[in-house]
């Protein structure tokens, strides 16, 4: 028979097994998402394994499991956040940030080494111990940082991540004023706010009232059980987050009405057009080679259909059209100055973003009614 404190941590494993495997094997997101989600849901999972294990006493006959869960608890938030950056501003790889924030527990392992390379007899001594200490979650500690500030920081930073996923799909929600955008981020915005609800509420309860460690545990386990069966009910009612379909998008929905300007509102439109006319007067990444629609959207904040959508229907122009104009504008302020006397062709190509002499003549030649040379020898 299991006993109610093991009901949480059992409907965990089982959910979060069951999720993880549904993910492996039918998720169709690109690779770096689908990692992101598999640690969320690993670090879930491997927590409520180890609370069943410390509750039903079974951490005696294995002690070398003992205190794996706590680096899982710091990869919990850092996940979420990394998961939720990648969804909202469409990442596909890691970044510098994704290295930073992963440090965080791999710096608690390394923290926690001189516990786990303690012989079995050793960690048994310190597991009796916290297995009779019942009232306490700090009777014992096991890393340089005490158990209490792991606790405090585990709790601050699961309360700072699942605040910054769960403030920016709202705020990207209510900017974008189509039910699209509900269906599409939805999910992430549950799982946010139940993470947010759960650090808040365990964060609270065990600086203020300390609680009796087997019910901060089994608090903890009910949560992450219910937040795991949540996720795979989203598996499974939001076909877009396993098979990367975009909502919305002209790949998977005709629309009914075939002009554009219909579809946006008019001040969200202008408002839209402002914004990229004062990103391209006061910005300079649009010159680098790899910039593309998504760089704009996400440093404008919007979704990126609806600002393809907003340059088709204000410049009649696709984005690279738009954006190479700008490039060809930049470049006709720079070509006369002393900087770029020099400079041959190809080098005033690569300066303004083009990757090839041949895509710079056709660009300027489209924006002109000339070649670079010929610009350069007429003196214009």
């Amino acid at each position: 028979m299991l006993d109610l404190y093991d009901v949480g941590p059992v409907l965990g494993f089982f959910f979060g097994l069951f999720a993880i495997i549904v993910v492996v094997l039918k998720q169709q997101q690109p690779t770096y998402r689908k990692v992101l989600l598999l640690l969320f849901l690993i670090s879930l999972t491997w927590y409520c394994v180890t609370i069943y294990v410390v509750n039903s006493e079974k951490i005696l006959s294995s002690p070398h499991l003992f205190r794996t869960g706590s680096p899982f608890f710091y990869l919990l938030s850092v996940s979420l956040f990394l998961l939720g950056r990648a969804y909202l501003n469409d990442i596909k790889s890691m970044g510098k940030l994704d290295y930073l924030l992963l440090l965080i527990p791999v710096l608690h392992i390394i923290e926690l080494i001189p516990f786990y390379s303690n012989s079995e007899q050793e960690k048994l001594i310190l597991i009796q111990q916290f297995v009779n200490n019942k009232d306490n979650l700090f009777s014992v500690d096991t890393s340089v940082i005490p158990t209490f500030w792991h606790y405090t920081l585990q709790g601050l930073l699961g309360i700072l991540s699942s605040a910054f996923v769960l403030f920016n799909c709202v705020k990207r929600i209510l900017s974008n004023h189509e039910n699209i955008f509900k269906s599409q981020f939805n999910w992430l915005c549950f799982i946010a706010l139940a993470i947010f609800l759960y650090f808040s509420i365990a964060t609270t309860a065990f600086l203020v009232f300390k609680p009796e460690r087997t019910f901060f545990q089994f608090f903890s386990t009910i949560s992450f059980a219910i937040i795991l069966i949540i996720i795979v009910l989203l598996l499974f009612l939001s076909p877009h987050l396993l098979y990367n379909v975009e909502l919305g998008s002209d790949k998977n929905k005709k629309p009914k009405n075939q002009n554009p300007k219909s579809n946006l509102d008019d001040h969200l439109r202008m408002d839209i057009k402002k914004n990229i006319e004062h990103y391209f007067k006061n910005q300079t990444d649009f010159l680098k080679p790899e910039f593309r629609l998504q760089n704009l959207a996400s440093h404008l904040n919007v979704n990126k259909n609806i600002l393809s959508q907003t340059i088709n229907s204000v410049y009649s122009k696709n984005f690279n059209q738009l954006l190479n104009a700008y490039r060809i504008s930049y470049a006709l302020e720079k070509i006369n100055d002393k900087s770029w006397q020099n400079l041959s062709i190809e080098g005033m190509a690569e300066n303004v973003g083009f990757k090839s002499r041949t895509t710079f003549n056709k660009a300027f030649k489209e924006n002109t009614g000339c070649t670079p040379s010929e610009y350069i020898s007429k003196g214009l």
